[in-house]
């Protein structure tokens, strides 16, 4: 069976310190040269009780917290080694406040805007021919920031910021293996350099699927892990979009995308959180692909 060139989706490849991305901004498929795609898409996620630090602090600030997130993704391939990829979303976020805290912020807490653009290039310099099987060795480096002008500020509203104002710089190191029939394995290892005392971050992933001619699926499991800052139930102050908090996570998602017309296709996910801290609970996307 000949294997289909996916036009896979990293859709929401830039999220805030609230909803940090879902899976990996980078996989193991190369556009080609001269050839890429541009995504639409529009990701939902809400959840439950946010607390400026763990829940047995008892300090709860929102009851219920949704987000929707509409984002324009484009990658292109540079040479045959080489891809760009840009992705700029927009972010609407609302959170329910408890009774407690509501008669000092009032009784919406909303925010939306522009937030942070994100460029990576991936880098592919070594293939190495196994049967009828290939292995891939790739490298991808990026950074994100701030786009539109949204503000954080340094009161309980910062629970539901659509961003953390921070550029971070990420590495990310990939060995993608995939089957003459269409199967792949790819495993993912970087680290995240973040400004504004948002916390750095180790990143690992593991996915598995099928790219086919007419259809492609796959599963992952992401962890990141914070490797500095934290905030306490007693710094009230300093609760910017969690920028001070730890955001740690180990997460699970299914990715599913079908061809529709000509060089049109559909995409569409799920994603469930193990376990986390300063994170949602789960959420799904649905995309428009335009292939070139």
């Amino acid at each position: 069976m000949k294997s289909y060139q996916p036009i896979y989706l990293s859709v929401v490849s830039s999220f805030s310190i609230l909803f940090v991305a879902a899976q990996s901004p980078v996989n193991g498929f190369m556009q080609g040269k001269g050839k890429g795609s541009v995504i639409v898409s529009y990701y939902n996620e809400s959840y439950i009780r946010t607390y400026e630090a763990p829940p047995n602090s008892g300090l709860q600030v929102n009851s219920k917290v949704k987000s929707n997130i509409v984002s324009a993704f484009t990658t292109f391939g540079l040479c045959k080694k080489v891809d760009l990829q840009i992705n700029l979303p927009y972010a609407s976020v609302s959170g329910e406040v408890t009774k407690e805290i509501q008669n000092n912020i009032g009784p919406k807490n909303e925010k939306s805007g522009l937030q942070d653009v994100s460029i990576f290039i991936k880098y592919n310099p070594l293939n190495f021919k196994i049967g009828k099987s290939k292995l891939s060795l790739l490298g991808a480096a990026g950074v994100s920031t701030p786009f539109g002008d949204y503000e954080i500020d340094q009161k309980y509203q910062s629970a539901v910021s659509i961003g953390s104002r921070s550029t971070q710089g990420t590495v990310l190191f990939l060995l993608h293996y995939k089957l003459d029939i269409g199967l792949f394995f790819t495993g993912s290892a970087g680290y995240s350099l973040r400004s504004n005392d948002v916390p750095n971050a180790a990143i690992v992933e593991l996915k598995t699927g099928f790219a086919g001619r007419h259809f492609y699926v796959d599963g992952y499991i992401a962890r990141q892990a914070s490797t500095s800052a934290n905030i306490s139930a007693n710094n009230q102050n300093n609760i910017s979009a969690f920028s001070g908090s730890n955001v740690n996570y180990s997460r699970v998602g299914i990715n599913l995308f079908a061809p529709i017309y000509k060089k049109f296709g559909l995409a569409g996910g799920l994603n469930n959180y193990l376990s986390g801290r300063s994170e949602g609970e789960s959420g799904g996307y649905g995309a428009l692909i335009y292939s070139f």
